[in-house]
């Protein structure tokens, strides 16, 4: 292979998901450039984690016209990029405008996904010359979105184990955070707002109501996606939840006593790190969450009555948790041979 093998991070839970996945290249002999959207935490996240990444694109718009320009002004900018590093394959998780430059420059490219509502699959997924996506999704009708049988592949769990690959949980972290043991720690995340899935959301209300009736007994952290709830919920009655800075995601999560989202892949994340899990999401639910919570790993809640019912107490502290780097090592090995690459 000559040129390296390009990732474009679009959003900030791509962070995460590639972080393991660069390391596991680097460790087989594969070059790799990253490329990352100044959008939500995805910047401050590779610095964090010490992803190295070239900042490429402004932040998404909201409307729909906003992101069809971004979307043109953002590809041309990645076909120049890419004419300056000669990659020769595409690996991304739904980078629209990556996919449109790797089909104007001829590159072989693969997609992952989790959620299979999402509108814009269709583009991704015709644009891709593979669609790699968790097991459970085989239940999923992909081939009307664009992913026939012919090009849809599929890795072994889910894609926040891939995120979570060889985490391991550090005890003091809580202490860390400030978080006094008498306190119940609870993580929030509000709604994907900007998506093109969105729909309102009428329960997550309930659930910070909720929370800022019993702080400061009950801490909430709660994680803004964006700028613009950033600026929303900091200029309200939850503005004590707001965090002030960007934290270590799953340390966090691991952390917590419970999670309540409007949705998304914390949520899974908290799911598989086995803290206790309840999902407001609103939209048509994903595979991913139907199997988590027919495990028994997530709670699904769907009125007011269930927000209210929600116990907020401190979980049973069990020893470190650990999770394997199995369903990583699976989704790299089927990326490589779908990108006719062999380590």
């Amino acid at each position: 292979m000559s040129g390296p093998i390009w990732i474009d991070l679009i959003n900030s839970p791509h962070v995460l998901f590639f972080r393991p996945v660069i390391r596991d290249l680097h460790r087989r002999g594969f070059e790799t450039v990253v490329t990352a959207r100044n959008f939500a935490q995805t910047i401050e996240l590779c610095e964090l984690l010490e992803v190295e990444a070239i900042a490429i694109g402004p932040d998404g718009g909201l409307t729909k016209k906003d992101k069809a320009a971004e979307l043109a002004r953002r590809t041309g900018r990645l076909i120049r990029f890419a004419r300056r590093t000669r990659p020769d394959t595409v690996l991304t998780h739904s980078s629209y405008s990556q996919l449109c430059a790797a089909r104007f420059l001829g590159l072989p490219s693969v997609t992952t996904m989790e959620y299979e509502h999402q509108p814009a699959n269709h583009l991704s997924f015709r644009l891709a010359n593979v669609v790699l996506v968790p097991e459970p999704l085989r239940r999923a009708s992909l081939a009307r979105q664009g992913a026939r049988p012919s090009k849809l592949r599929f890795f072994a769990g889910l894609k926040e184990e891939v995120s979570l690959s060889g985490f391991a949980q550090d005890l003091e972290y809580r202490t860390r955070l400030g978080v006094s043991p008498a306190q119940v720690l609870v993580v929030v995340r509000p709604p994907a707002d900007s998506a093109l899935y969105h729909v309102e959301n009428r329960l997550f209300p309930r659930i910070l109501s909720r929370l800022l009736a019993h702080w400061p007994a009950v801490r909430t952290i709660l994680l803004p996606r964006n700028h613009s709830q950033r600026q929303r919920y900091s200029d309200g009655p939850f503005a004590p939840m707001v965090a002030e800075r960007v934290y270590d995601g799953p340390q966090l999560l691991a952390a917590a006593d419970l999670v309540m989202s409007g949705g998304g892949c914390m949520n899974r994340e908290a799911a598989i790190l086995g803290t206790p899990t309840f999902s407001a999401f609103a939209g048509k639910m994903g595979c991913e969450d139907e199997y988590l919570a027919a495990s028994g790993r997530m709670v699904l809640l769907s009125s007011e009555k269930d927000v209210d019912a929600v116990p907020l107490v401190q979980k049973t502290r069990a020893e470190a948790v650990r999770v394997s780097d199995a369903v990583m090592q699976d989704f790299v090995d089927k990326a490589l041979l779908c990108l006719g690459l062999s380590s």
